[in-house]
């Protein structure tokens, strides 16, 4: 039996409404969802002096360039990837405590987690325990990042930062961009911030350009940061 077209029409207008309202819900609960830490990989209590990475997960898409991780001597880089703070270690010792602080976790949709530490003591590892696949892939591990973390002489020198600014390197797609934070007082006011947030940027190039980093060799994200003041 054929159908009429008012029918077929109004089986397509149902079908779509049903769609719109999946959307819609789809939405609504990704916004009630609370914007947190799922896990590490490895697990805190199982690092190794043979992890090179250490895996921070979100369960939200992150802001990479409102998303920072502290610098220490043993983290030689960081990268942010979808809802993933990948962090390279490096020179852990047996059963030394570290500590990894990310300041600041920015998701795609502006909510802000601060202040997150990983603490863990790395346990000495033992080549001999781990399959021949996965000593291959340590080994290839350990020769792309040490080479990368060398190469790269800004690395030497960020992240680091003033009462004026921050730098922070950023590891994308294998390459280090620089995310800079301009940082203005709770007291400047609009027709001030243009003339701040130029002479931070200029300070900012001539602190990498003292250590003879060229600043137009790298892809840099400005993010201009004021202050707020709080109740007394």
């Amino acid at each position: 039996m054929k159908l009429e077209p008012t029918s077929r029409l109004r089986q397509q207008l149902i079908l779509l409404g049903v769609v719109l309202v999946l959307l819609v819900g789809g939405l609504l609960a990704w916004k009630l969802v609370p914007f947190r830490q799922t896990g590490t990989s490895p697990s805190l209590s199982k690092v190794t002096t043979l992890d090179y990475t250490l895996d921070i997960t979100f369960n939200h898409a992150l802001n990479s360039s409102k998303t920072s991780v502290k610098k220490a001597d043993f983290i030689s880089a960081y990268k942010v990837d979808g809802k993933k703070i990948s962090v390279s270690l490096t020179g852990l010792n047996s059963n030394q405590k570290y500590t990894i602080t990310v300041p600041e976790v920015t998701d795609s949709g502006g909510r802000v987690l601060h202040n997150l530490t990983y603490t863990f003591t790395a346990a000495p590892g033992n080549a001999e325990k781990i399959p021949k696949k996965e000593q291959n892939k340590l080994l290839d591990e350990q020769q792309k990042r040490i080479p990368a973390a060398a190469a790269d002489s800004v690395l030497k020198y960020v992240p680091y930062a003033t009462l004026d600014y921050r730098i922070d390197p950023v590891s994308v797609d294998g390459k280090i961009t620089l995310h800079i934070q301009l940082l203005l007082a709770p007291d400047v006011t609009p027709d001030q911030t243009d003339a701040l947030v130029a002479k931070y940027k200029e300070q900012a190039r001539v602190y990498l350009s003292g250590r003879g980093i060229d600043i137009n060799n790298y892809t840099v994200n400005y993010e201009v940061v004021q202050e707020t003041l709080t109740g007394r």
